[in-house]
């Protein structure tokens, strides 16, 4: 199954740590995100899920500690080469942050469509892989 196999490798990339702040509830129990890093600094964390066919997964969680520092582009860009290479579809639900700091959505949409997310039926937002 390609997408076991996206997320165990785009999750071995990372030492294995998982930020506790955020309870990720699946149908099998629950996890934690994994917490990202670059250049030896906690820059964020994120969770992939599966979804009911071989070659999709869900983003869950994306969430980045530091933001404007280009924190969540690396991340995301991380994400979707490797989803390129098992030729994965991601989907993404965008939703802002519940703080005064958070990016609006409108801007939040903006953001994942420059890396090849599409708006869907709803409020689901899909990446197909790149066939470069």
């Amino acid at each position: 199954m390609n997408a076991r196999k996206y997320i165990r490798k785009v999750n071995s990339l990372f030492d294995g740590r998982k930020d506790i702040k955020y309870k990720m509830v699946e149908i099998i129990g629950e996890d934690y995100p994994i917490i990202a890093h670059f250049q030896n600094k906690d820059i964020g964390c994120f969770f992939l899920s599966l979804l009911g066919t071989k070659d999709t997964v869900e983003l869950k969680k994306l969430k980045i500690y530091d933001s404007n520092k280009g924190y969540g582009t690396k991340l995301l860009k991380l994400l979707c080469d490797e989803a390129d290479k098992y030729k994965i579809t991601v989907w993404v639900w965008p939703l802002p942050e519940d703080n005064k700091k958070a990016i609006p959505l409108n801007k939040l949409k903006s953001w994942y469509i420059k890396f090849g997310f599409e708006q869907s039926d709803g409020t689901f937002m899909i990446r197909k892989p790149n066939e470069d």
